[in-house]
Parts: structure tokens; sequence; C-alpha cells
């Protein structure tokens, strides 16, 4: 009675009155590749539980996928240990006097017209280590996922409102250290220790006073982009009118902010007059006494 045919029930046993020639090879790799069907088939259980991960809440990964991810790393496993125990069957089949390089894999979806046993295996296999990195990477990404229990708690994961924005209620608002500060109810900020703000340039900090030529009438503009201080000093007059300082945001409409004079005939006596400009206003003096100076803190 004739041996049986070599298949995974016999392990592929080479019997004494088997013939090692392509027929055979190609019976023992219509069965590998059976099996290699199967394990396509669980690579793409595997890819269908990744697509799954994505669309269940957390808690479902720890009792649904994680259980998937172990029995696909267990089937990958057996077809590794078939794929070994092919190949040596393999390398008994060649030491019988038939190289894999020259038997001719039959044509299916797996391999291309006239691939050999050689190229089969050495395809197979990268494509099973490639099947296997990826069992491995979503072991891992398993492994660091982060239960919905742990929303919103410490070391957690912050949860978004209906708009997808960050809940108010999960922001640290506040005055003290490290904390946001928010507007209150009117739009204005809350009172906070003014000793503490940083980068807010104080009036007079860095400015001096300078001389500057300002002709009576004519306007300037404040282009320090910081408020100054222009003060003018002048003479008695002999008419009783004022000495006055203007400003405008338009260098056109016109609002007096300071004015003064100093009246005497008999006697030669001065005064002044000083107004704050803030920054970006147009200003002007107008005299109607003797100039004396005119200065400015900038």
């Amino acid at each position: 009675m004739p041996s049986a045919a070599p298949s995974w029930d016999n392990g592929y046993h080479i019997a004494a009155d088997h013939r090692v020639d392509p027929a055979t090879m190609n019976g023992v790799l219509a069965d590998i590749h059976a099996r290699l069907v199967a394990a396509t088939a669980a690579v793409a259980e595997y890819e269908a539980a990744v697509e799954a991960l994505s669309a269940q809440a957390l808690d479902d990964i720890q009792t649904g996928i994680a259980p998937q991810v172990q029995t696909v790393r267990d089937e990958l496993a057996a077809i590794q240990e078939q794929i070994a125990l092919a190949q040596d069957q393999l390398a008994a089949l060649q030491a019988g006097g038939v190289e894999a390089a020259n038997v001719t894999v039959a044509e299916n979806e797996w391999f291309d017209p006239d691939t050999n046993a050689q190229e089969a295996f050495e395809q197979l296999a990268a494509e099973l280590q490639q099947a296997s990195d990826a069992v491995v990477t979503l072991g891992d990404a398993v492994a660091a996922r982060q239960l919905k229990s742990e929303k919103n708690e410490p070391n957690g994961y912050v949860g978004l409102d209906g708009n997808g924005k960050v809940a108010i209620a999960s922001l640290p608002f506040g005055t003290d250290a490290n904390n946001l500060v928010s507007l209150d109810g009117n739009g204005k900020l809350p009172a906070v220790d003014g000793s503490q703000l940083t980068g807010i340039p104080r009036f007079g900090a860095g400015q001096s006073w300078q001389s500057v030529t300002r002709a009576s009438g004519t306007s300037y503009q404040n282009t320090t982009g910081r408020t100054i201080v222009l003060t003018v000093l002048f003479g008695s007059t002999g008419a009783n009118a004022p000495n006055t300082i203007e400003v405008s945001v338009n260098n056109s409409s016109w609002i007096t902010i300071a004015s003064s004079s100093v009246y005497d005939d008999a006697y030669a006596v001065s005064g002044n007059i000083s107004a704050v400009i803030p920054a970006g206003l147009y200003y002007r003096a107008n005299y109607v006494s003797n100039l004396q100076a005119a200065l400015e803190l900038r």
C-alpha cells in the first residue's frame, strides 16, 4: 500500500516511496497555502478590531478588543509554527534532490505566475512579520490607553463640551499663581496684585525731560507709543488772555486741556502750563505771552 501523501496530519512526512517532484511539492505547498489563507483571514479580523477600537468607548476596549488581540496573537504564533514546520519539510525535500528555486508554485491570489517555492516562502515570511508587528503595535496601543473613568481626573484627560471645546470647569481659573485670569460678568478683569504684573511699563520709567521746539499753534503727534507730558514756560503778557494746550484724536477737532495766563505790566513774572498727552494723540500749544521754554517728559 503506498504511503499517505505528505500533509498537516502526518507532519508533511516524506516517505521512501514518495516521488520528490513538482507535483509532490505543489501538493505540500497547496496545503500550506490554505493555512496561510487562514492567516490572512486572521489578519483581516485584526484589522477589523483596529477599526472597532476607534468607534468603541475606552471602557469596552478592556473587555472586547484586548481578548481579540490576544486571540490573533495566538493564531499568528500557531501559523508561525506551521511555517517553520513547512520550511523544515521543504529542506527535507531539497535534501532529496529538488531545489526550492526549481519548483514553481501554482498561480493564486498570493503569488505571481512563475513564482518558485523559495520566493514564495520569502514573501510569506515578510508578510507574516508585518502582521506580527501590527499586532504588537495594537497591543501596545491598548496597554497605553486611558479609561473613560480617568476623564477629568488627575493625570487623566480633559473631556470636551457639546461644542467640541474644553469645559470651563476643567480650566484652572483664579488670581493665584499658575492660574488663568478670566473676565467678570461686566467683561472686566478681577482685582489682582499689581506688584505681580510684568511687562507693563510704568509711567515715567525709562523717560526723561527733554527740551523740544513747539511753535505756537502748530500741531504735533505723540508717536512714542507711550504717554508723555508737555510743559510750557512763558513770561508775563500785556494782554489778559490765556496760554493753552489742546489735544485732538483726528488733528481736526480740538479740546483745551490746560490753560493759564500771567498778566502784569509792572513786573517781569513767568508761569507754566502742563498737560498729559496719551500715545497717538495730536497736541498743540497756543501762546499769547512770551514763550520761554517747552519741555517734554518722553
